[in-house]
């Protein structure tokens, strides 16, 4: 499910960042009524309607990853566990992180609809924005937990798939800082 989300999000997004590399994480970012505008501006109307349709693609993949990254952090947490280290109680603590990160992104789209609906507004674009990074930065710390506990099972590829998924997800997000 979690991959069959991300593939959706990636392919509807695809048109939009042909106007503007990595075009939903930069609106995710702006932070202000102007750079959102530059933007959707930027996308045209038929721009706009895609960035809706993605918004309510992600509040499916929302669902997805957040069960997918929980568990992860939960299966990680046991590999510290067995092998007696230290980090073994944040697996749990970031698996339920996981479930605000998903509130998180739902108050992110919330904000970014009223944007599309009532066109852009600072305070939403400074919603968003917030938002957004505390949930990317639950998120890539989860990710890079799982990532570890894969190692500490002697599950190399798997940790090496986890990193590679969190590279994925930040480039985006570095991208726009």
């Amino acid at each position: 499910m979690t991959i069959a989300s991300a593939i959706g999000v990636l392919v509807s997004s695809s048109y939009l960042d042909r106007a503007t590399p990595h075009s939903i994480v930069a609106w995710e970012l702006a932070g202000s009524a102007a750079q959102s505008q530059k933007l959707m501006n930027e996308w045209g109307a038929e721009g706009m309607r895609l960035a809706a349709f993605c918004l309510g693609f992600d509040f499916f993949f929302i669902g997805a990853y957040v069960t997918s990254i929980g568990l992860a952090c939960l299966w990680a947490r046991d590999g510290f566990e067995e092998r007696g280290w230290p980090l073994a109680e944040l697996g749990l603590i970031l698996s339920v992180a996981m479930v605000a990160a998903g509130l998180f992104d739902g108050i992110e789209n919330y904000a970014l609809l009223q944007q599309l609906m009532h066109g852009p507004d600072d305070g939403w674009a400074y919603t968003a924005r917030t938002f957004a990074v505390l949930k990317f930065g639950i998120a890539v710390l989860s990710l890079i937990f799982s990532a570890l506990g894969s190692i500490a099972q002697e599950k190399p590829i798997v940790g090496l798939i986890l990193g590679v998924i969190t590279a994925l997800v930040m480039r985006p997000v570095w991208a726009n800082f």
